[in-house]
């Protein structure tokens, strides 16, 4: 679902700003419209750290092609610019934006939460080739590619319309299911939330008790450094703000009625602060800390994991009967005498069933390797290696290509670790940039006589 600039206006002007007369703020990040008219546009007004030279440079840039904002922001003392539905990763370089993305995909990250963490920079979401989904990429600057990041429990063609890092959380709420070939959509009332230290997606409950406030009809976030701040409205009519406070999940909502505007050029946000930049030659800022006494409390935002782990699960009540007592002590015996006599007449069954899953997918990593170490010293297409790895099945060039960058990145590990050097190496065809060839066991000739096809 695409975030319209011209309705995020009608939102946001809709709360007490105040124009700004203090001095200029940095960014945090900032949303940038690369369709709007800056011919009035006062420049005076940009965040400090984001000059004019940078904004015009964005809004020439050849690969815009999406009228969703270009999100920009920090990486150490690095300035990044991402553009939306494509993978380009632009540094800002002396006087001009560099390109670091190395291949020419599009189209899988619509919609998306660009976002960094630890240093580390992130692209979560949310759609791509007609369905939504969840799956978390890392840019990898050695290589200037974007990895898809192996975790458990992936929600199912679900997009977050409300994305907020929280701690070792990112949360996402008010998403929706969808897949345009089955002609699903439907809304999610609560979300879901990945735990980057377990590497893992849990489902999360809002607890929100106000039906007037549940019952919105679209969202527009901004992920702040305490707060997650997010507008409620319908039909153009913003119904209000709901603030999620990240230090206790509590959240709280603020009513406010809509005005009509024209819209706004560029968005950012400084700490807890968002500052509104429009054509007319103002500027306007929303200081969360300074109007958070007009928040009212309405509920909370639930982690179902702990909330499952804080539930105390009652013991049985002996004292309701003596019978009750000794039934349970036969069936405990029962159990371990039929688990010693399993042991005892089943010692290889037992042992492996606990082991299968574990050897099969062992098993299965093993055949692959070998299979592909049949063609060491070999340059293969990407037909070939896929055919080789099993996955030349699949019709999905979107699923294919996460699939087939999950299975390098886990084969290049094992054999790392076996052997002190990385198994297969991606290289470009030099007649043609968009063709990739896979190199084995780190052959260095690259002789395109011995691709195998």
């Amino acid at each position: 679902m695409r975030i319209n600039i011209f309705i995020l206006f009608f939102l946001i002007s809709s709360f007490s700003f105040a124009q700004s007369s203090s001095p200029k703020l940095g960014f945090d990040w900032l949303k940038i419209s690369p369709l709007e008219d800056y011919t009035d546009f006062d420049w005076n007004a940009l965040p400090d750290g984001f000059s004019r030279q940078m904004a015009d440079s964005l809004l020439h840039y050849n690969s815009v092609s999406s009228p969703d904002p270009i999100t920009v922001l920090h990486l150490g003392d690095q300035v990044l610019a991402l553009l939306p539905c494509r993978f380009d990763v632009l540094l800002w370089s002396d006087s001009a934006w560099v390109n670091l993305y190395r291949e020419s995909y599009a189209g899988f990250n619509c919609n998306n939460h660009f976002f960094v963490r630890d240093s580390k920079l992130y692209s979560y979401g949310t759609y791509g080739f007609w369905k939504n989904h969840s799956e978390l990429l890392e840019f990898n600057f050695e290589n200037g590619n974007w990895e898809s990041i192996q975790v458990e429990n992936i929600p199912q063609e679900y997009g977050g319309n409300a994305n907020f890092l929280s701690g070792t959380n990112l949360l996402s709420l008010f998403g929706n299911y969808i897949n345009q070939s089955t002609k699903k959509y439907t809304f999610e009332p609560d979300g879901y939330y990945l735990n980057f230290a377990e590497k893992k997606w849990s489902e999360l409950r809002i607890d929100l008790p106000n039906q007037e406030v549940r019952d919105h009809k679209g969202t527009i976030f901004f992920d702040l450094k305490d707060y997650g701040f997010l507008l409620f409205y319908r039909y153009l009519a913003v119904e209000g703000a709901l603030l999620l406070h990240k230090k206790d999940l509590s959240l709280k909502f603020l009513k406010k009625p809509a005005e009509t505007k024209t819209s706004f050029l560029i968005a950012s946000a400084f700490h807890n602060t968002i500052s509104i930049h429009y054509s007319n030659h103002s500027s306007m800022i929303f200081d969360v800390d300074q109007e958070l006494a007009k928040f009212e409390q309405v509920g909370e935002v639930i982690l179902k994991e702990k909330e499952k782990k804080a539930v105390e699960i009652p013991g049985p009540d002996w004292s309701q009967s003596v019978f009750s007592f000794f039934a349970f002590f036969l069936v405990l015996v029962s159990l371990i005498l039929l688990s010693r006599y399993k042991k005892i007449l089943f010692p290889s069954f037992v042992t492996s069933t606990r082991k299968t899953k574990k050897e099969n997918l062992k098993n299965k990593e093993f055949n692959i390797l070998h299979e592909i170490l049949e063609y060491r010293e070999t340059l293969l297409t990407g037909e070939k290696f896929d055919e080789i790895v099993g996955l030349n099945s699949i019709t999905n060039l979107d699923t294919k290509r996460v699939m087939r960058s999950k299975m390098i990145k886990s084969l290049n590990s094992q054999y790392l670790a076996d052997h002190g050097k990385e198994l297969i190496t991606r290289i470009k065809s030099t007649e043609d940039r968009r063709i990739i060839y896979y190199s084995i066991t780190n052959h260095k000739s690259h002789d395109l006589s011995k691709v195998k096809k």
